[in-house]
């Protein structure tokens, strides 16, 4: 559930909704809306690898916590 709720804050595509200048006249945003990517792209490509290697990663590492050690 923690890594569910913490993609909203790390999603890559943002479109920015209203921005703030600081005192060094450079523009934050303070409110953005998650987007979906404009088109298949290498980048997309890149965080689908990622988001599968991870996966594999996390079903290995409860694989391997689960096995029984008599194997």
């Amino acid at each position: 559930g923690l890594m569910m709720g913490a993609l909203r804050k790390i999603w890559p595509w943002k479109q920015t909704l209203k921005t703030m200048v600081d005192r060094h006249g450079e523009a934050i945003p303070i409110l953005e809306k998650n987007i979906l990517p404009a088109g298949f792209n290498l980048e997309v490509l890149y965080v689908l690898l990622l988001v599968i290697g991870g996966l594999a990663i996390a079903l290995s590492l409860e694989n391997w916590a689960v096995s029984d050690p008599k194997d």
